[in-house]
């Protein structure tokens, strides 16, 4: 049977979603135990002068996707994607990973994803998780635009 019939069939057998952050890194000791630094769900950018521009000039942010499933009772391969939604609702190239999780039901998968993206618009972005195209989360990043001016000299 293909990954996404078992999973159209049985989504309620698993496999399930524990945990999905975006952070600033991910750890991962000796024993595979992952530690996420500094979860984040909104990053500030300022700009400071006598006259800050009032759009934000687009930059780049790096960060981590971290991504726990379990196999619950539906072991097999599935493809999971991120999907980046700018707040004008124009998606982004999505990024995709193949994992095959396995029996017993706790086993499961980590996806530590390193990211850099251009952000060009303040505003609410989202990070859709699908598992075999079928949305199992959504994660929300807020950028914020703050012009601060400020007069030099007295």
């Amino acid at each position: 049977m293909s990954p996404e019939l078992d999973l159209e069939q049985n989504f309620e057998l698993g496999p399930y979603l524990q945990a999905a952050l975006i952070c600033e890194t991910v750890i991962e000791d000796k024993n595979g135990v992952l530690s996420a630094i500094k979860i984040i769900d909104r990053i500030t950018r300022t700009a400071h002068g006598p006259d800050p521009p009032a759009v934000m000039d687009p930059f780049e942010y790096e960060f981590f996707i971290l991504l726990v499933l379990k196999s619950g009772e539906n072991p097999g391969v599935f493809r999971i994607k991120v999907q980046p939604i700018k707040p004008t609702n124009e998606a982004m190239p999505p990024v995709t990973y193949t994992m095959h999780l396995e029996a017993p039901a706790d086993r499961g998968m980590n996806v530590i994803g390193r990211t850099r993206l251009r952000f060009d618009v303040p505003g609410l972005w989202w990070f859709d998780v699908l598992l075999n195209e079928r949305r199992i989360t959504r994660m929300p990043l807020r950028i914020i635009y703050l012009p601060q001016q400020m007069q030099i000299g007295g």
